[in-house]
């Protein structure tokens, strides 16, 4: 007899796109049917990864004026709950933290913890008010992490019990790009949001007294928002306005993007994970990471790291790569090694073992 699987609506409600909701679509897609009956299920969702599925049986909706997420997160409950009451042999897995919802239900609760960044970040008393994952200690059966990493990061801030947790590792999905990349300059890619913690102001520290950078070299950012005022005006401030462009957030021309570039920066103090390295790798471009246990469990040998809050260790890290072509292979070919650890049908099989044993 088949295991009902449900992946619920959280994740497709926050998320236009990004790495949590990929995670999902993929295992979903990945998952063994002949084993469970599994269903991403939400009725109305904002997720573009979703709604490019062919098993999307959701309405994707877009808004710009009105804010209708409370609507619909009520909505998806109601749905939810109305679709699960009555199913045996249930396992939810939730796609965010916030499982109030299914407090009444009889069903095996299964939660993926993608990083613990509000721990690190956020003021205590901001957390005590905003933080999901309180709740969920006594009420999910089972935790998934993405990182050894963030494992640590979950069973020492909450005191969960390592039985109660295990790790699957992510991959990647990007798919290959044609587009043809209109270069004046070598450049270095940045992909991702700009938030504090993504140190994205110390790479354009380090950049600004990199010497050579203002007359070889561009910096090309890929995702998150336009440029906000604050980030000219320091732009301008160290002299380098002219020389970062903003590449949008079409994925269909990021392949292309790592492809063409000197290398790929990731300067984040902490994640979960980090798909863009995995990326970079899939597409033969040397990564430079800050150095964090996340990056060494992820990356091993096959990246460049420089020391955090370091501007001299990342200026030497950045010029190994630039002016060693030697250099800048070897990382290249490890990279294409370390990458075939990674696949969505490892995750998959990886997890399905943890439903099993629920």
């Amino acid at each position: 007899m088949n295991l009902n699987l449900i992946y619920d609506y959280q994740i497709f409600l926050k998320q236009k796109y990004g790495g949590p909701s990929r995670y999902f679509v993929e295992l979903n897609r990945c998952i063994n049917s002949q084993v469970f009956n599994n269903e991403i299920f939400a009725p109305f969702h904002i997720n573009r990864h979703l709604k490019d599925t062919s098993y999307n049986k959701g309405n994707f909706f877009f808004y710009k004026k009105f804010n209708l997420n409370n609507v619909f997160k009520k909505y998806n409950q109601y749905r939810t709950i109305r679709k699960i009451q009555n199913i045996k042999n249930l396992i939810v897995h939730a796609t965010y933290y916030d499982l109030e919802y299914l407090r009444k239900i009889k069903c095996k609760k299964v939660v993926t913890v993608y990083d613990l960044i509000h721990e690190k970040f956020y003021s205590r008393e901001k957390l005590e008010k905003e933080n999901l994952k309180v709740n969920l200690i006594n009420d999910v059966d089972h935790f998934i992490c993405i990182s050894k990493n963030t494992q640590k990061d979950l069973i020492e801030y909450y005191n969960v019990d390592e039985k109660r947790t295990s790790v699957t590792y992510l991959s990647s999905s990007l798919k290959e790009s044609n587009y043809n990349v209109k270069k004046k300059k070598d450049y270095f890619l940045f992909v991702g949001n700009r938030d504090g913690y993504k140190n994205f102001s110390f790479l354009v520290d380090g950049l600004s007294k990199f010497k050579k950078f203002r007359d070889n070299f561009d910096l090309y950012l890929f995702g998150g928002s336009n440029f906000s005022n604050y980030e000219i005006s320091k732009f301008k401030e160290k002299g380098i306005y002219k020389n970062i462009r903003f590449c949008g957030n079409d994925e269909s021309i990021l392949s292309s993007l790592y492809k063409n570039a000197s290398c790929f920066i990731y300067p984040s103090l902490y994640e979960g994970f980090g798909i863009p390295i995995l990326e970079a790798m899939q597409n033969n471009c040397p990564v430079l990471c800050c150095d964090n246990p996340t990056f060494r469990e992820i990356g091993q040998t096959s990246i460049e790291y420089f020391e955090p809050g370091n501007i001299e260790s990342f200026i030497h890290s950045l010029e190994k790569i630039v002016y060693s072509n030697v250099f800048s292979s070897n990382l290249k070919n490890l990279g294409k090694k370390r990458r075939q650890f990674f696949s969505w049908q490892k995750c998959a099989k990886e997890t399905q073992k943890i439903y099993l044993s629920l």
